[in-house]
């Protein structure tokens, strides 16, 4: 880089506001909207940035992406006005219905995520701490019809089996699968445990006097939050999950998951069983950041 684009450089770093920089498309990514908070607050911090290497040593930045923030500086590759980035995307609370409207962060949130024939469960605290973490039968098979009074006895089974939690956060794979002839009885199946679920665990909230409790992902947030999509379908999420348990994502917060949970998700003897695992995790991260992201936001304006 020659002396005259570093200066160019160097005086969008330091003289442009923070939303004028979230209009870079470097910065449209949740990595990059984190690595933009590291540019801004260092800049607070210790004033004017004398040389763009100075980057290489923030939070979550190398020298590879300083050189990309620098080269999309240079070209003034800015998102359009009318085009909401990603992060802004996955900031906005109606990304979960219905929206949720509190201030507080929940204590806990546990994660389910309802597949054809089973169910996968994630407890989380507010400090990031995975507390239980399972995967269970509730239906035999995809193509069998199931009686109502069948599936009300198994819903209450399934009750009594899930830990109580301040929040419910479900994903159903309807919500990113394409329905397939062969699995018409399936969806029809798990459509009808979802309802009652989302019924029963309402009620098990207004008995202790709580508001509405249970809430849903909208589609596709989590592959744009993420980035675990190819061609419009959802990839494989080991790879990401273990980076996240590792905490060698700048996405996973504080996450904190004890020894003997890491081997539940490992020695999943269920590869399936293993995904709808890592799809709660990614759920209770996503609603955490969601909530801390916004409340900064709202404490700096």
């Amino acid at each position: 880089m020659t002396d005259v684009q570093q200066k160019a450089v160097l005086s969008v770093l330091n003289n442009s506001s923070r939303e004028a920089l979230r209009k870079f498309k470097c910065f449209r990514s949740a990595l990059g909207l984190i690595q933009l908070n590291a540019i801004t607050t260092e800049r607070e911090n210790k004033g004017p940035y004398t040389c763009v290497t100075h980057l290489n040593h923030l939070k979550f930045m190398n020298t590879k992406s300083t050189r990309d923030i620098c080269h999309t500086i240079l070209k003034g590759r800015k998102v359009q006005k009318d085009v909401t980035s990603s992060m802004e995307y996955s900031l906005d609370r109606s990304l979960i219905q219905p929206v949720f409207h509190s201030n507080e962060v929940p204590e806990t949130v546990l994660g389910l995520h309802l597949s054809h024939t089973r169910l996968a469960w994630l407890l989380m605290n507010k400090d990031y701490e995975v507390v239980e973490w399972d995967s269970q039968e509730i239906l035999e098979g995809i193509r069998v019809k199931y009686d109502h009074t069948v599936l009300y006895e198994k819903i209450l089974d399934l009750m009594e089996t899930l830990p109580q939690s301040n929040v419910y956060l479900l994903e159903h794979e309807q919500a990113y699968m394409r329905p397939q002839k062969s699995f018409g009885m399936a969806f029809m199946n798990s459509a009808r445990v979802e309802s009652s679920l989302v019924t029963m665990l309402n009620m098990r909230n207004h008995l202790n006097n709580d508001q509405q409790k249970v809430f849903k992902l909208k589609s596709n947030v989590m592959e744009n939050y993420f980035d675990i999509s190819v061609a419009g379908r959802r990839i494989r999420t080991k790879a990401l999950v273990s980076d996240l348990m590792r905490n060698k994502s700048p996405l996973s917060g504080s996450l904190q998951v004890p020894l003997v949970l890491q081997n539940v998700y490992y020695d999943a003897e269920d590869k399936l069983d293993q995904e709808h695992m890592s799809y709660c995790l990614l759920q209770t991260i996503f609603f955490y950041n969601m909530l801390h992201l916004v409340s900064q936001q709202y404490e700096r304006e």
